[in-house]
């Protein structure tokens, strides 16, 4: 079960953010071009793009962590015109790729390319050297490669601290911060498995949480109107819950049984019409009530961090 809900988890932050793929326990390096170093909106765009392809060739992509990044900067080392009517302007660019810790400062590697480009102003020469950007080149799968290695050991030695912070919140009932600080071990780490079961036991309580939730206000719309009219607001309520315990599923049993104890055999008919209805509904909608995408959601939500990588520059 505990295996099962790591995958809702998973698969809730896909739908949370269709532009993003987030996977537990994917090392990460996070494309990331600073405003600091002038690029125009579509060629930081382009660089993204090609960085990002980058970091997938060296399997460094795909998690939820966006403390390390790596970002380019760009040199422009000769600029001529072209004798051709128009004119061209020809760009020789420098570019250098950094990889490092975002957060704290540190740099981990560097590397260089330098590509020529042609274009009808200095910002479309910019952009067509900027597309020669080799994701494939030697240097810079290094760079990568590098940067992996310097994160593997930052885990290796932060992962016991984080399973403790994880731990603590996970005992005050802070079932999404819990989560949000499992969520950036690696698989290559060697406390990954214990990191992915405790997220797994955070996400059934965060579960487990919501659903007690769901039956609480179940229960209160039957106590409040025991009648047919009550009967069906308490079913919306129940057919709401998802994935649920063994004592959930008891209890929900048990108000149902209630409920159809007091009803007419007519308005025991209507009401089991009522609930295949719900239940129809939100299999269109894929529930949209689920636990597990509030615990992504809110996860990917929070991570907006503030990078000090111009010192690299």
């Amino acid at each position: 079960m505990k295996h099962l809900i790591v995958t809702l988890l998973c698969a809730a932050a896909a739908l949370a953010a269709p532009a993003q793929t987030a996977e537990f326990g994917c090392l990460t390096i996070t494309p990331y071009v600073d405003p600091a170093t002038g690029f125009d909106d579509a060629t930081s765009r382009l660089l993204q793009q090609k960085l990002a392809y980058a970091v997938s060739l060296a399997n460094a992509s795909g998690g939820f962590d966006k403390r390390f990044v790596i970002t380019p900067k760009a040199d422009v080392v000769q600029q001529t015109t072209t004798a051709t009517i128009p004119q061209k302007v020809v760009l020789r660019v420098l570019l250098t790729v950094y990889v490092g810790d975002g957060i704290d400062g540190t740099l981990f590697a560097s590397c260089q390319q330098e590509l020529t480009g042609i274009g009808g102003s200095r910002t479309q020469a910019l952009q067509a050297a900027v597309r020669k950007l080799n994701a494939r080149d030697e240097e810079l799968q290094r760079a990568i490669t590098e940067g992996r290695e310097r994160i593997e050991t930052y885990y290796e030695k932060m992962a016991p601290k984080l399973l403790a912070e994880a731990r603590s919140l996970l005992g005050e009932h802070k079932y999404d911060e819990a989560v949000a600080t499992l969520a950036v071990v690696p698989r290559s780490c060697g406390h990954y498995g214990e990191a992915r079961e405790l997220a797994a036991t955070c996400t059934r309580a965060a579960i487990d949480n919501a659903n007690s939730e769901l039956l609480i206000k179940a229960r209160a719309a039957w106590s409040a109107s025991p009648d047919e009219k009550g009967a069906a607001e308490a079913a919306a309520w129940l057919d709401a819950i998802e994935n649920p315990s063994a004592s959930t599923s008891a209890a929900a049993d048990k108000l149902t049984g209630e409920m159809e104890s007091r009803l007419t055999a007519a308005a025991r008919e209507r009401l089991a019409v009522e609930r295949q209805r719900i239940k129809s509904e939100e299999n269109v909608r894929k529930k949209r009530i689920d636990a597990s995408a509030r615990v992504a959601g809110k996860l990917l939500d929070a991570m907006k961090p503030t990078y000090r990588v111009v010192r690299w520059f």
